[in-house]
């Protein structure tokens, strides 16, 4: 994610991510709907929805350089595909934006927060609000799209509102009736099916040449996912990154090596 997102395309952007990190992009929208404060607005629904299916679209393109460069016809297209994504991030967060005070939210926390840190650990407004709301809805056992779906008091997959979640598949399928995985049926075909991949492409050609960009593109993705796996990817990285580090050394130094 790009650190000058505005905050409805940050909140997008969490929408594109891993299915694990489905909570923390419910908590950016969420988040994003309060900071606005224009949830009681007539039409706020409709408005959010057609708003987050395009900024959607654009975080699955990568950029908006590259959004833009597209035909209006592939963009319409895309915009549709991203709708019923949108209509499920908004009509659940704005239903748990408002109750977000009775269930124990600290408003503060999201309506004050502000940017934090510097460089590749620099966090923005939406960052921190987003992350202040993912651990209130942590602490209150949400932890997939079933339990925030009950935790709003919605109708879930196994019945009436509050239900008893139907058992799902083994695998990424959740709470909005859906197989393997919300976003794989509006995903374009050549969208790689491994997150960690996707995120990848997408920073790389937001970022280009700009290593400082990119590390700021992938650790932000890295922030949306569990400890857990956080902590296998970096298990997974660090002999790849070391062997990286030391060829490029290896590299400097041969031609000194064969000129003594």
């Amino acid at each position: 994610m790009q650190s000058n997102l505005s905050p409805l395309a940050f909140a997008a952007s969490a929408c594109v991510g891993a299915n694990r990190a489905k909570v923390f992009a419910y908590s950016a929208v969420i988040a994003f709907v309060l900071r606005d404060g224009k949830a009681n607005e007539k039409g706020f629904t409709q408005t959010l929805r057609r708003n987050l299916a395009r900024e959607i679209a654009i975080a699955r393109v990568g950029s908006v350089d590259a959004w833009e460069s597209l035909p209006e016809e592939t963009r319409d297209a895309m915009k549709d595909r991203a709708d019923a994504t949108a209509k499920r991030y908004a009509e659940k967060s704005i239903r748990v934006a408002a109750i977000a005070a009775e269930k124990g939210l600290e408003l503060a926390g999201v309506l004050e927060a502000q940017a934090m840190g510097k460089g590749a650990k620099a966090k923005s407004a939406e960052q921190v609000a987003s992350e202040h709301v993912f651990a209130w809805l942590n602490a209150n056992g949400v932890d997939d799209q079933e339990s925030l779906t009950a935790f709003a008091g919605m109708a879930t997959a196994g019945g009436p509102k509050g239900g008893t979640p139907k058992a799902t598949p083994q695998g990424e399928g959740g709470g909005d009736g859906e197989s393997a995985g919300p976003e794989a049926a509006d995903l374009p075909q050549s969208a790689p099916a491994n997150e960690v991949v996707g995120h990848f492409l997408a920073a790389t050609r937001a970022c280009k040449d700009d290593m400082e960009a990119f590390a700021r593109e992938f650790t932000a993705f890295l922030g949306l996912l569990h400890e857990t796996a956080r902590a296998d990817l970096a298990q997974r990285l660090a002999p790849v990154l070391a062997e990286a580090a030391g060829y490029e050394v290896r590299e400097e130094t041969v031609p000194v090596a064969q000129a003594a």
